[in-house]
């Protein structure tokens, strides 16, 4: 079913991009690890609803799947390998699309509300910033559990808590926990995916509370999906270096791939 509703959006994105929007350049390399494939995808602005980041056509979506399925997610062990012996990104950062139930003050009623869980450098690779307050840094996503902040996306400030200027500092309880608004993000700014809204942002480090494993979803028994390279769950989005083409990240990647396969 993941795998069904991701090539389902992607093909939905690929025919918003009709009446002469620019084709989105597409690279794929062969990776190691369960004879993968990574998929390199160039984001124009139109392809980001041309949102409020710095230099938009630097950005690359990596997709990590079969050939069949190339738009499949990764790993979080797997991310960091990526992210810390890359030289092809300035950044990369995971992230995945959540949803949880919301509260606010002491007698808040419960609802439903869509996300996002990000690594703390998220960002940093859209060149995002906050409206009011600040966004998510890696400081707020070091350590599991410690850090439970939140940013939230303008429209989520304006319908549910009133559009409330001192909404910096307050707490809205997510999951039955509490988190620390921290950052109130500027009105068209609602995630880095055409077909997806995100109302609020929080550190991957809080994944125990906002996205607990699920049995009858890819096998996840695990508590703890930082730590399971088994579990993929996330996409990665990276902010291309000035200096370095697509053929150049797409041998680099290979390369690391090869090293994940050895080891």
């Amino acid at each position: 079913m993941q795998t069904l509703w991701q090539d389902l959006r992607y093909g939905a994105r690929m025919l918003m991009k009709q009446k002469g929007i620019t084709a989105i350049a597409v690279l794929s390399l062969a990776l190691g690890i369960g004879a993968n494939t990574a998929m390199f995808s160039l984001a124009n602005a139109a392809f980001l609803r041309q949102l409020p980041v710095v230099e938009p056509t630097r950005l690359m979506f990596v997709f990590n799947g079969t050939q069949n399925s190339p738009w499949n997610s990764t790993s979080y062990p797997n991310y960091l390998d990526y992210r810390d012996r890359s030289t092809a990104f300035e950044e990369l950062a995971a992230y995945n699309a959540i949803t949880a139930s919301l509260g606010t003050g002491e007698a808040a009623t419960a609802n439903v509300v869509n996300g996002t869980i990000v690594t703390g450098n998220y960002f940093a690779v859209l060149g995002a910033q906050a409206a009011q307050g600040r966004t998510i840094t890696p400081a707020d996503d070091q350590t599991p559990n410690a850090h439970p902040v939140v940013v939230i996306g303008h429209r989520l400030w304006q319908s549910r808590l009133g559009a409330n200027r001192d909404v910096i500092g307050q707490q809205l309880v997510l999951n039955g926990q509490r988190f620390t608004v921290i950052g109130v993000m500027p009105a068209g700014f609602e995630g880095a995916e055409l077909l997806e809204v995100s109302e609020f942002y929080a550190p991957m480090m809080m994944q125990a509370v906002l996205r607990p494993p699920r049995g009858s979803f890819s096998g996840e028994m695990n508590p703890d999906l930082l730590t399971k390279r088994g579990s993929s769950w996330l996409r990665m989005l990276g902010r291309l270096k000035p200096d370095v083409s697509m053929e150049q990240a797409q041998a680099g990647v290979a390369s690391i791939s090869t090293q994940l396969e050895q080891t």
